[in-house]
């Protein structure tokens, strides 16, 4: 196990097997995404557990809090091991995970974490990409550089906004909130429709 301050408690991999006779399955959570991102989430997901001998159980993606808890419960009650989640998008946390959180159920976040909670989390380091990518425009010449996101309701949004702001604070150019368009809506779970997508 391998504590990391402000980030959660890791498990390795190896504290993990399943067997041939009864494999250990995994469950995983995830809320609305791309085809893309999830495609891919989930074969590497599914690569893994191989390796160790797991069986991965996705999910349908959903929209709404209800729905992700009744994912869970019905992963829990079809006795998975584990569960890999992508949390919602929420300014509120699930009273589902709180509970198992509180009984000990293994559970590990992905793409986005839920702060406040010691959690294990797999994910970008979301401000240092957001600093390096704004400083690499700064290299090429570029001063007045747009930052374009949905709702920052989510860590990962949050801390890209944290290392862009950073970069401006370590360059010698100002950064002009007027170049900051953090309210899309057209790219949030169940908000892309196209009275949206208009008036984004």
């Amino acid at each position: 196990v391998i504590r990391i301050a402000g980030k959660g408690t890791f498990v390795k991999s190896e504290s993990l097997q399943g067997t041939k006779e009864k494999p250990l399955l995994v469950g995983v959570v995830m809320s609305d995404h791309s085809s893309v991102f999830g495609s891919s989430f989930i074969q590497g997901v599914q690569s893994v557990c191989i390796e160790h001998g797991a069986l991965a159980i996705p999910t349908m993606p959903y929209q709404k809090q209800e729905d992700e808890a009744a994912e869970i419960s019905r992963l829990i009650n079809h006795g998975v091991s584990g569960i890999i989640l992508m949390p919602l998008h929420s300014s509120t946390y699930n009273p589902i995970i709180l509970s198992n959180l509180l009984t000990g159920f293994p559970m590990v976040m992905a793409d986005r974490y839920l702060p406040g909670l010691s959690v294990p989390y797999v994910g970008t380091n979301n401000v240092e990409s957001a600093k390096e990518i704004t400083r690499y425009l700064f290299a090429r010449g570029h001063k007045r550089i747009a930052f374009i996101s949905s709702m920052a309701t989510t860590t990962t949004l949050k801390e890209r906004i944290e290392g862009y702001m950073l970069a401006y604070a370590r360059s010698n150019f100002s950064v002009n909130r007027r170049h900051m368009l953090t309210d899309l809506q057209s790219t949030m779970p169940g908000f892309c429709n196209p009275e949206n997508l208009q008036k984004d």
